[in-house]
Order: C-alpha cells, then sequence, then structure tokens
C-alpha cells in the first residue's frame, strides 16, 4: 500500500498513522535484505522525510530529531544501493551507444576497483533497523497539534515555491549543485501531493508530471556521480578511454539537463 492517509480519522491522526504505517513497511524491507527491499527501504526513508518536511512548521524542535534519525538510517544503506546504480549508468552509456562494448568492459573493472570499503553489510544494517525502530518508537508517541485543510494547502504551497525557486535558479545557472538541490525539493512535493490527493484534489494533478522530472533529475544526479567515480584520482589515466568516458558523460548530461529543464517550464512557470 502506498504511503496514504487513511479515511475516516482526525487529520492529525491519519497523518501520524500513514507515517507510522511508512516506517513499518520500511522495516520489514529492510529485515527482507535483497537487493530491491533494501531500494524500498530507502524509498520509505525519503517519503517519510518529506512528510516531516510537510509537517515541519508544527513539529517544532522535534523535527530535527527525527529527520536525524531518518537521515541516519538512509545514509547507513546508501553504500550497496549506490554501487548497483553506478554500474546500471555505466551499463545505460553503453545501451545508448555512447561507449563502446570494449569501452564499456574497460571501465566496469575499473568501477568495481573504486568502490568504497563501507560498513559490512550486516554492521550497516544493524544500524539502520536501531534508526528506524527508533524513528517508529518516536512517532507512535508523537502528539501532532490541531491542524486543518487549510494549513496543510499552505504548507503545500510553500513547498511548491520553494521548488519553483530552485527550478529558476538552475535554469540560471544549471550547475550538478543547482540540480540536485532541485531534485531534492522535487521529490518532497511529489510524495507531499501524492499523500494529501485525497484531502486537495488539486494536489493530484501535477503528481505524475513531478515523479517524471524526479526522475530526470535523479538521472542527471547518478551521471555525475558517476563522473566523480571514474575521474577520480586513483583512475589511471587510460587516455582514449578517459576522453571518451568525459565526452559521454558530458553528451548524457547535457540531454538529462535540457529534458529537465523542459518538464520544469510545464511544472512553474
Amino acid at each position: 500500500m502506498a504511503f496514504a492517509l487513511a479515511p475516516g480519522r482526525p487529520l492529525r491522526e491519519a497523518l501520524r498513522q500513514a507515517a507510522i504505517a511508512e516506517c513499518e513497511r520500511a522495516l520489514e524491507h529492510l529485515q527482507r535484505g535483497e537487493s530491491a527491499d533494501i531500494h524500498e527501504t530507502r524509498k520509505s526513508i525519503k517519503r517519510l522525510r518529506a512528510w516531516l518536511r510537510l509537517l515541519k512548521p508544527a513539529l517544532g524542535d522535534r523535527y530535527g530529531t527525527l529527520d536525524r534519525l531518518l537521515r541516519d538510517a538512509g545514509r547507513a544503506l546508501a553504500g550497496r544501493r549506490d554501487r548497483d546504480v553506478a554500474r546500471a549508468t555505466l551499463r545505460s552509456l553503453r545501451r545508448g551507444r555512447l561507449l563502446s562494448a570494449a569501452q564499456y568492459a574497460a571501465l566496469l573493472p575499473q568501477l568495481d576497483a573504486l568502490a568504497p570499503t563501507d560498513t559490512p553489510r550486516a554492521e550497516a544494517d544493524t544500524d539502520a533497523t536501531h534508526l528506524l525502530r527508533a524513528a517508529a518508537v518516536y512517532l507512535r508517541s508523537l502528539e501532532l497539534p490541531e491542524m486543518d485543510v487549510h494549513s496543510l494547502t499552505e504548507a503545500l504551497a510553500r513547498n511548491r515555491r520553494r521548488c519553483r525557486r530552485r527550478w529558476r535558479d538552475a535554469r540560471a545557472r544549471p550547475t550538478a549543485e543547482a540540480l540536485h538541490g532541485w531534485r531534492k525539493s522535487v521529490k518532497h512535493l511529489a510524495t507531499q501531493s501524492a499523500l494529501l490527493a485525497p484531502l486537495l484534489p488539486d494536489a493530484a494533478g501535477d503528481v505524475t508530471a513531478l515523479k517524471d522530472l524526479g526522475e530526470t533529475l535523479g538521472l542527471h544526479h547518478d551521471h555525475h556521480q558517476l563522473g566523480l567515480q571514474l575521474h577520480a584520482d586513483e583512475l589511471p589515466d587510460t587516455g582514449l578511454l578517459r576522453l571518451r568516458l568525459h565526452d559521454a558523460l558530458r553528451t548524457r548530461l547535457r540531454q538529462l539537463e535540457q529534458r529537465a529543464l523542459r518538464q520544469g517550464k510545464r511544472l512553474f512557470n
């Protein structure tokens, strides 16, 4: 079941129960431990952090406590997923004919060799489990103040304005950092809009477009990160291979940047 509000409950209780259920789903996936489950756990964490952002004015000091727990749980799981994403991103350059089969075959072992020595899997999963369990306890004891649909409408509008500002920043100066900052706002807004769609029919209209934009910006970030990894100082100088990789990444990043800005114009102009 998607992160959603249960009908027939007071608004503040429906919001709290939605977060508790999402946290429990994250823990269930984490206990299974497969690569796809880790991905689902990280997606749940991102949804919960978007929920927090939506309710930040109402949460006050409690916002920081919960956000740190969820942030650290996500970071504990990042290493395994990041390596999988890097391999998939390199493979997409090959599938897009931006790299030859021989170039791809030469770069793949170099990418694997550069993979950081991070926290062992079992330890990382244990750390994330403890943090998510703490977040679940905190959510169960959380008492949200009385709120109404109007206050949520205003919160969503504030986050939409933030997204628009970041779109304008990215349009004026489309650096990787600006696009990544915009991506985080877009992801939050998409999750918040989907959560509130049953209450705010107008919020539902842009959910699919926001998710598509978030995917485009996510691909841009993945390609940028791959470039950082494979242009690291430890990477042997492979002459033409390094140059070819640089050209392939530059081409793909430019394509994704232009696509994202077009999508953003339709949403935020």
